[in-house]
């Protein structure tokens, strides 16, 4: 049950940060500013821009949701490359930017190596 219990909340915690990002992109005003609490208030502001890596973080985010069943135990390597592979296809155009989130957004070193060579790999 601890098991149920902790992907359960795993879940529960990932659909509520999602419902948080969508609504940062409801407008611009509350885009911007949590990109100056994370960038800083003297960073520069292109909503599309921001925009752009918001849909790609909520990609990653679908994708990294995979990665922590994988990484506990609750689906197989197979599984993990069939769920990640259709979203990969959709992002990879996007590789160095989505370097870039990977890296200033809060994603560990373990997801970054098993999920960037997988978008590196893909074709659109």
């Amino acid at each position: 049950t601890f098991r149920r219990d902790i992907t359960e909340f795993i879940g529960s915690r990932w659909a509520q940060q999602q419902d948080f990002n969508l609504h940062l992109l409801s407008h611009d005003r509350d885009l911007r500013t949590f990109e100056g609490i994370v960038y800083g208030s003297d960073a520069t502001f292109d909503p599309e821009q921001t925009r752009k890596m918001f849909h790609l973080f909520f990609c990653l985010n679908q994708l990294h949701h995979h990665f922590v069943l994988l990484d506990r135990k609750l689906i197989t390597e197979t599984d993990f490359e069939e769920l990640v592979t259709p979203t990969a296809r959709l992002i990879c155009r996007e590789v160095t930017l989505i370097k870039y989130i990977v890296q200033e957004r809060g994603y560990g070193a373990d997801f970054a190596a098993k999920i960037l060579p997988i978008i590196e790999k893909v074709e659109p």
